[in-house]
């Protein structure tokens, strides 16, 4: 059977027609067009009558040359989950805006599975989530299919155009800001706001990161980790599968290369973890954050939760820590902060970062030390603060109303609560410590 059909492109908003019969070599020629140009390609098929069959969306490349001949490469950037930034208009309730690189969002539904509203993967560049009043509705802020590209002072622009319709008056854009920033700056998500004026509902976010920076060269591949040698165990289970009469305390675990010894706590009770040890010499690793009410919450640790084969640090276990102090968050007494937080929602009495909260994280004594300073971003309404690494010894500063600064992707609300998202709780990852003067 040959169905006849008209095919279009439309790239950068220019239309490119073919008629054909089978149609393969018209599909290939779309995705040769999105690839050689640069720009997202929408493909609609239609038959002889005109009447759309098939609507699809080629999501743009994650990389871009600028006219000057400076390449970008956002791939670093692309991850599995969307990144969420709070809105930083005043009186704009609360608003959070989605945005992930070269895929688009994930699906959200609309209120009642409108079809006007929500964002579909593949499909929207951009996600707002309006809860104002306990309204509840997601809305796009654009087409992958639309992006235009430009160069603005410190980065990159991405235009995006045909999102959700503004009370049936006109459909949202998007503008994303990529700016380059010098490395081993903090990352910062943020600002979001609207620039709506003369009838245009346009939305507008800041990211900002020394991986948004031209012409970077990929990261050599990893090497294969070497095997594990015979006898050993990657696990504080595995020990105790080994020596059911273990009790708490130091051992060697080998895991993906990984040769250190941890701390096994809760051998006893048949589900043990793995944590290493901060020394007592070392300075206090410390979460602290000021709330509204002006009270201030500290949390102190002595271990760090850690999975031995990936390094990666829970940043909800307490299991040994210390709080003082308490603050009230809404609803909730807020008693304790997670590792790697420090922010306050205090108006800053004066412009600049002048009465920041300070946070520390100390390795000092361990085999340890922060794999990357860059995944620490300043988030929140007016935040203003850095990430400065010293060492084995991480000092976070952060201020707002409210600001904080955390691993980008921790969900933390500090006004409702403390972040208890599990899937988000794994996101500091550790490394082995390389002293510089035994390197030369």
């Amino acid at each position: 059977i040959v169905c006849e059909f008209i095919l279009a492109c439309e790239t950068d908003s220019k239309a490119i027609m073919w008629n054909h019969g089978p149609g393969i070599a018209a599909l290939l020629a779309c995705g040769i067009v999105s690839h050689a140009t640069g720009k997202s390609t929408k493909i609609s098929v239609a038959d002889n009558s005109g009447a759309e069959k098939l609507s699809l969306n080629i999501p743009h490349p994650c990389s871009w040359t600028a006219p000057n001949g400076d390449v970008y490469d956002f791939s670093l950037f692309e991850r599995a989950t969307d990144y969420a930034i709070r809105s930083s208009t005043p009186n704009a309730g609360e608003n959070v805006y989605y945005y992930n690189f070269c895929r688009g969002v994930e699906t959200r539904e609309g209120r009642d599975k409108d079809p006007g509203y929500g964002c579909q993967e593949g499909i929207d560049a951009g996600c707002q989530y309006d809860n104002r009043d306990n309204y509840d509705e997601y809305y796009s802020l654009g087409k992958l299919s639309t992006a235009k590209w430009n160069t603005i002072e410190g980065g990159v622009q991405i235009h995006y155009t045909e999102g959700s319709d503004k009370w049936e008056t006109r459909n949202r854009e998007l503008f994303v800001h990529l700016l380059c920033l010098p490395k081993g700056s903090a990352e910062i998500l943020g600002p979001a706001r609207i620039i709506s004026s003369m009838g245009l509902w346009a939305y507008e976010i800041n990211i900002s990161s020394h991986r948004l920076c031209p012409n970077q060269t990929p990261p050599a591949p990893t090497p294969p980790p070497p095997p594990a040698p015979p006898g050993s165990v990657a696990s504080c289970a595995e020990e105790l599968l080994r020596n059911p009469d273990a009790h708490d305390g130091n051992y060697k675990l080998w895991c993906n290369g990984h040769d250190f010894e941890y701390y096994c706590a809760g051998m006893q009770t048949g589900s043990p973890n793995a944590y290493v040890s901060l020394s007592p010499t070392a300075l206090n690793t410390t979460s602290r954050y000021t709330g509204a009410d002006k009270q201030t919450v500290e949390t102190h640790f002595t271990k760090l939760r850690v999975d031995p084969c990936t390094l990666h640090v829970d940043m909800l276990d307490r299991t040994f820590s210390t709080s003082v102090g308490r603050r009230v968050a809404g609803n909730n007494i807020i008693d304790w902060e997670p590792l790697g937080i420090a922010g306050s929602c205090v108006a800053p009495a004066s412009p600049g970062c002048g009465s920041s909260v300070t946070g520390l994280i100390d390795l000092s004594g361990t085999p340890f030390a922060i794999k990357s300073t860059s995944q620490f971003t300043l988030q929140g309404y007016l935040p203003c603060g850095s990430a400065q690494y010293r060492g084995q010894t991480l000092e976070l500063k952060a201020e707002g109303f409210c600001g904080w600064i955390s691993v980008e992707g921790f969900v933390y609300d500090p006004e409702r609560g403390v972040g208890r998202n599990a899937s988000s709780a794994w996101l500091l990852e550790l490394t082995k410590h390389v002293d510089p003067e035994r390197q030369h």
